[in-house]
């Protein structure tokens, strides 16, 4: 799966001069659960949304700077089961 972690228009113009298969994921790099999180079916689509969707980002105040500062990240879709699995650590021990 391909991947790019952009932080402005320009950043993302970059990253699209690679061959990507759509559909993509664009959704924050840090931060904000699946709330801007956005499936693009093409390129024309992404460039559309793309400036609309960070200023949202930028601006919303509950946003905390850490994630706005991470950017964005560019992804291909998969479809398939996802499969989360959770742990902790004890003393540097895993449990």
């Amino acid at each position: 799966c391909r991947c790019a972690n952009v932080h402005r228009k320009d950043e993302l113009l970059v990253a699209l001069e690679k061959e990507w298969k759509y559909p993509l994921i664009l959704k924050p790099a840090q931060g904000t659960g699946s709330y801007y999180c956005r499936k693009v079916e093409s390129k024309d689509e992404l460039l559309e949304i793309f400036d609309a969707l960070d200023e949202r980002f930028r601006s919303e105040k509950k946003t905390p700077q850490d994630d706005v500062s991470a950017g964005w990240i560019l992804e291909e879709w998969f479809s398939g089961l996802e499969v989360d699995v959770d742990g902790w650590a004890k003393d540097g021990e895993v449990e």
